[in-house]
């Protein structure tokens, strides 16, 4: 049963407001003196740092985010059931909504910092494309995720259609605000190599060189995102692209059976491998057409969506549901008796400014909606 809820009502629910700190950590001096090789070493860590903090807090809007890449664990695409778990449904490039998202979930606070304990959350994919904030939303992004961690629960965010595209050099939904981000980005990236190259005493590596094929429009985008871009490796690549939560399957389009049949596991790592530049690495098959697990629309259809394909394919894999994005709904919807969730709900301003909602999964088995308008506790069963 799917059951709709008001976002103060589970918040009041779950926890109460949290006030947390960032603590800065500020190398001393060794009471051993140094060696002049390890004092330049240690001079060059702190400096290079200094200079990918200042970076970031230009690229987030003047919010200092720094924490580092986030790594999931790509030795296995599932993970131990949560107490409470959390899916937010297609992001695109809009900060201010994806904000909203969040908090009516009840995971974050006024300051877009994480108070949601233990809660294990899953962000279904598309966090780009279609709208302008997509590096300021992967640095709180990345943020967020080293939070959750410190405070027991987590955040996932796997890869999308439009995470693929834009590795792919397939631009056609980046947003005019979006591109010039991209290109303040890449400024102040040949800024920040060449400063980190004074400190080493020599000229900062030359970037791959861009393909003749490629637009100068699109040229900044192009050397973050592409395989192996300074972007690209930092948020993309290390995500997963399929995740299980307990009896939970979450992919941003729909496992097909083919897909099992390669393997979750193998699909997350070939994909990281292809995202990172790694050598012998290429776009594997099941990401690109139709039948791909991040195009696939069989079960997301508000019509007709396969139900005896997902009966057979949920069977076989040993999970209870599946929960995609992807497919703009009219609001967080099940079908299939409660196979299948459907949480893309258009909430970016770049579709279709969507009101906010998201699905809570509450010990593997009771499904509520919340909702940002409900003034009223309210509690619907789906059909």
């Amino acid at each position: 049963m799917l059951v709709v809820v008001s976002q103060a009502e589970r918040v009041k629910a779950v926890h109460s407001s949290i006030h947390t700190t960032t603590n800065i950590h500020i190398p001393t001096h060794s009471h051993h003196p140094l060696t002049p090789l390890k004092r330049m070493t240690s001079c060059r860590a702190v400096f290079h740092n200094f200079v990918d903090v200042f970076i970031d807090y230009i690229n987030a809007g003047g919010h200092v985010w720094r924490r580092g890449p986030y790594r999931d664990d790509m030795s296995t695409a599932q993970v131990p059931k949560a107490k409470r778990l959390v899916a937010i449904g297609d992001l695109h490039g809009d900060f201010e909504k994806s904000i909203l998202q969040f908090k009516v979930a009840g995971l974050i606070n006024d300051k877009g910092d994480w108070i949601g304990k233990d809660t294990v959350c899953v962000q279904v994919g598309d966090v780009l494309d279609r709208g302008d904030d997509e590096i300021k939303l992967m640095l709180w992004l990345e943020k967020l995720k080293h939070e959750a961690a410190a405070a027991g629960g987590a955040l996932h965010v796997i890869n999308g259609n439009h995470e693929t595209l834009t590795v792919q050099g397939r631009f056609r939904y980046a947003t005019r605000g979006s591109r010039q981000r991209f290109d303040e980005w890449l400024k102040w990236y040949e800024i920040g190599r060449r400063l980190k190259a004074l400190c080493q005493r020599g000229e900062p590596h030359p970037l791959q060189p861009v393909p003749d094929s490629v637009p100068e429009k699109w040229r900044s985008r192009f050397v973050a995102m592409r395989p192996g871009g300074p972007l690209a490796t930092r948020f993309i690549g290390g995500q997963r692209t399929v995740l299980a939560v307990g009896k939970t399957l979450f992919v941003h389009g729909g496992i097909l059976p083919q897909h099992l049949d390669i393997g979750l596991d193998r699909i997350n790592k070939e994909t990281q491998a292809w995202i990172m530049g790694r050598p012998g690495s290429h776009m594997p098959d099941y990401l690109k057409y139709r039948d791909a697990v991040v195009w696939a629309r069989d079960y997301s259809d508000e019509e007709k969506p396969d139900c005896e394909l997902l009966r057979k394919v949920l069977a076989r894999a040993g999970f209870s549901r599946m929960v995609v994005g992807h497919t703009i709904q009219t609001g967080i919807n099940a079908a299939c008796d409660g196979m299948v969730i459907r949480v893309d709900v258009g909430s970016s301003r770049g579709c279709t400014d969507g009101s906010p909602q998201v699905l809570e999964i509450l010990n593997d088995k009771h499904l509520n909606v919340l909702r940002m308008e409900a003034k009223k506790a309210s509690k619907t069963a789906a059909a």
